[in-house]
C-alpha cells in the first residue's frame, strides 16, 4: 500500500508531457520524496511554540535520541484535521509524535541562532517543512495534503496505520542503499543487471535514477529499458530518454521505431477517445496507461528533434496530421503540444545541427 504517492506521480506526467494541468496544483506531503532527499528522518516531539522539538528516535543518520532540535516553519499543534462530510471525528494533532524529514540549515543560520539547538528544515522543496512532516495520533497518520485540485493543502488523514510509514521508509532506504551500491559496479553488463529489479521498483525515486543509470550502461541497458516503455509507470520520458543515450549512434533509429509504433498506436485508439480523454477515460487503468503512450510519444518527438533526425520526417508528418484529423487528440482550445511537438521536430530536421537558420 503506498499513501497518497499517486498524486505526485499525475503532476510529473503533466509537467513531463506538457499536457494542461490546472493552475491550482498546490504542496503535499510525498513520502518517497520526503525518504529519498532527506538527510536525516527522525520521530520526535513538539517542544512549545518556536519550532523546537525532542528527538525520540533516528531512522536515518546519527541525530542523537534526546537532542533539540529547532525546526524551521513548524505547524504548531495542537490542529484538526479535515472531517470529511459525513465522516467520523478526527482526533486532535497533538504534535507529541512526529516523522520528520529533514535537511540541515545553513551555517550561516545556525551561527546567527540566538538557542543552542541546531536549525533545520524540512526537505520538501515546494512548501518546506509543512509538507515534510507525518504527525502520529494512536494508530492513525496525518499530513497537510491538496486532495483537490484546485482547492487548499490540508491537514487529511492519510492512513489509518501509521506503522506503514515506518515499513515504507524502510523499504525506501533500503532500494536507495541498493541503488548506491549498484551504481559502483565497472562492468556495463553486470552493473544493468543490477539496476534492473531497482528500475522495476515502485519507488518511483529509485526507478528514475536506475532507468538514467541504465541509459549509462549503453547497450547493455537497452533490453531493460525496451521492456520498460510500456510498463505502466508514470515516467516513460525517462525511459525514453535514457534508450536514446543507451542506443549512442543508433538513438535515431531507435526513436523512429518508437514513433511509428506510436502512431499506429494512436490510429486505432484515437476514434474510441472521448474529447478530453485526459481525464475523461475510464477505468483508471486504462487513462493511465493512455496517459503513459502520450509521455513516451511526446519525449520520442523531442529526442528525434534533438537528433535532427531526417529519416524520422515521414512518421513525424503523419503523426501531425493523425493529431489534426482527431477533435479528440487535437486540443480546440489552442494548447496542442503533440502537435507543437511535430512542428518543431519538422523544423529542427530541415535546420540541421550547426545551420539553425535553414528552413526559415
Amino acid at each position: 500500500m503506498r499513501i497518497r504517492d499517486s498524486l505526485l506521480a499525475v503532476a510529473i506526467a503533466f509537467l513531463a508531457t506538457g499536457a494542461r494541468a490546472d493552475a491550482g496544483i498546490g504542496p503535499s506531503f510525498h513520502l518517497d520524496d520526503c525518504v529519498w532527499n532527506a538527510t536525516d528522518i527522525i520521530v520526535a516531539k513538539q517542544r512549545g511554540n518556536a519550532g523546537m522539538v525532542t528527538i525520540l528516535e533516528t531512522w536515518k543518520d546519527e541525530l542523537k535520541a534526546g537532542a533539540s532540535i529547532q525546526v524551521a516553519d513548524l505547524p504548531i499543534a495542537p490542529m484538526q484535521p479535515q472531517v470529511w462530510v459525513g465522516g467520523p471525528p478526527e482526533k486532535t494533532v497533538t504534535g507529541n509524535r512526529m516523522i520528520l524529514f529533514l535537511v540541515p540549515g545553513s551555517a550561516k543560520e545556525n551561527s546567527d541562532t540566538h538557542t543552542a539547538a541546531q536549525i533545520w528544515h524540512g526537505v520538501a522543496s515546494y512548501s518546506g517543512t509543512k509538507v515534510s512532516v507525518a504527525w502520529i495520533e494512536g494508530d492513525a497518520a496525518y499530513a497537510f495534503e491538496q486532495v483537490n485540485n484546485p482547492g487548499p493543502t490540508e491537514l487529511e488523514k492519510i492512513s489509518e496505520k501509521a506503522s506503514l510509514i515506518q515499513d515504507q521508509t524502510r523499504d525506501i532506504l533500503t532500494s536507495q542503499e541498493g541503488l548506491r551500491k549498484a551504481m559502483t559496479i565497472q562492468d556495463a553488463a553486470a552493473r544493468a543487471t543490477a539496476l534492473e529489479s531497482l528500475a522495476k521498483l515502485s519507488v518511483w525515486e529509485c526507478r528514475r535514477e536506475a532507468v538514467a543509470a541504465l541509459g549509462g550502461c549503453g547497450r547493455a541497458g537497452l533490453p531493460m529499458l525496451h521492456e520498460m516503455l510500456h510498463d505502466g509507470h508514470f515516467d516513460q520520458t525517462g525511459v525514453v530518454n535514457a534508450i536514446g543515450t543507451a542506443s549512442g549512434d543508433g538513438a535515431g533509429d531507435e526513436m523512429k521505431a518508437i514513433l511509428t509504433a506510436e502512431a499506429e498506436f494512436w490510429t486505432h485508439a484515437a476514434p474510441g477517445l472521448p474529447v478530453g480523454w485526459w481525464n475523461n477515460v475510464e477505468p483508471g487503468d486504462r487513462r493511465e496507461a493512455l496517459r503513459n503512450q502520450y509521455e513516451l510519444l511526446s519525449a520520442a518527438l523531442n529526442q528525434v528533434a534533438k537528433l535532427h533526425y531526417a529519416p524520422a520526417l515521414e512518421v513525424i508528418q503523419s503523426l501531425r496530421n493523425l493529431w489534426l484529423s482527431f477533435p479528440q487528440l487535437n486540443d480546440k482550445l489552442g494548447f496542442d503540444p503533440i502537435t507543437n511537438a511535430c512542428d518543431a521536430a519538422l523544423k529542427a530536421i530541415d535546420a540541421p545541427a550547426g545551420n539553425p537558420d535553414a528552413g526559415k
